[in-house]
């Protein structure tokens, strides 16, 4: 430390302790890309905002609303939305494992 400018002191000690912190609330960050706030939107959203506010999740409510028995569309919606995210997930935790060393969560080996 002696020597060290404020900049060296955050690059070479105070980034390398938060790094793995930082790692973590990123993969979590990315776990709820996919959410979007849908009770903020759900409440918010009108006919005129539809085509610009819509996301998945309000998609699935309203169609489930309006086109009562066709749970395979609903389903299908679901499911697509649960692989992005998870596709989403392991990427980055994969990325964080190859920079860092360690990962929130590992898949065998």
């Amino acid at each position: 430390m002696d020597g060290a400018n404020r900049w060296q002191r955050i690059w070479y000690i105070t980034w390398p302790s938060m790094s793995l912190t930082a790692a973590m609330l990123l993969i979590l960050a990315i776990g709820n890309i996919m959410g979007g706030n849908f009770d903020q939107i759900f409440n918010t959203i009108n006919p005129a905002l539809i085509n610009q506010g819509e996301i998945i999740s309000t998609y699935v409510v309203r169609t489930m609303r309006d086109m009562m028995p066709n749970y395979g569309l609903i389903t299908a919606v679901g499911m697509f939305n649960e692989i992005i995210n998870a596709t989403l997930l392991l990427g980055a935790n994969y990325v964080v494992k190859r920079t860092q060393g360690k990962a929130l969560f590992s898949l065998g080996g």
